[in-house]
């Protein structure tokens, strides 16, 4: 008998990080959180007319995870690690390769951040993304003008602190300078006060000295008109 219920989609979860693989087209599907990407062996053999893509000897001595497709038929199977060049990925030979942020991009040539744009013009050369892609691609450069702003207001609030910086630095120098200014002015004028009272002192001296000075030549004056008198004295005694 029929049942009114239909049997709910198997969800494929990331075998990195347990979060519900994001369908990006038939065969492709990633991970909003680490970005890794899976694809179905019909979309490798579409790409790269092999399902065994990328070649590589098996490493057995990496440890293996489990191949989400398996997972989502019940079936809890460990992929195989291939080594790829430098890179080692996971293989399920029935349904398809896991592969870790930015491995994509490696192996095919491209940029972390279009790997899955690059691998599409791969597998539909000229051929429109799909939406999914270029719903990330739209997220992406949203995060991009959002990172851009964040960066654009921490440059200008930079700016805005170091000219505060420099304003009150340069205000900091024009009051030691006028510190420095008012020290001197203090300094000078106490020189001054005392320099006054040198002149003060001296000037006292030098009126004393000329009162010694006029009295001296008064004494003088005297001492002449007596020698002059005792001068005209003699010449009369000396003409009797």
């Amino acid at each position: 008998m029929a049942t009114p219920f239909r049997e709910p989609p198997r969800l494929m979860m990331c075998p990195r990080c347990g979060d519900v693989l994001e369908r990006v087209s038939d065969g492709v599907r990633t991970c909003t959180r680490c970005e890794g990407a899976w694809l179905a062996n019909p979309t490798l053999d579409q790409a790269f007319g092999t399902t065994r893509w990328p070649a590589g000897a098996s490493a057995w001595w990496r440890r293996a995870l489990e191949c989400p497709a398996c997972a989502a038929e019940g079936v809890h199977d460990a992929m195989t690690p291939v080594l790829a060049g430098e890179l080692i990925v996971d293989r399920c030979a029935a349904h398809g390769v896991w592969l870790d942020h930015g491995e994509l991009g490696r192996l095919i040539g491209a940029p972390n951040v279009v790997e899955l744009e690059a691998f599409y013009e791969r597998l539909k050369p000229g051929g429109e993304l799909p939406p999914a892609l270029v719903e990330q691609r739209r997220r992406r450069q949203a995060e991009l003008e959002r990172r851009q702003r964040e960066i654009e207001a921490y440059r200008a609030k930079l700016e805005a602190e170091q000219a505060k910086l420099a304003a009150e630095k340069q205000a900091a120098q024009e009051r030691e300078a006028e510190a420095e200014r008012a020290a001197e002015r203090e300094r000078l004028l106490e020189l001054r006060t005392v320099a006054q009272g040198d002149v003060f002192a001296h000037e006292k001296q030098l009126v004393a000295l000329r009162e010694q000075v006029r009295g001296a030549e008064g004494k003088l004056a005297d001492s002449r008109a007596r020698l002059m008198e005792i001068d005209r004295q003699l010449d009369a005694l000396s003409r009797r």
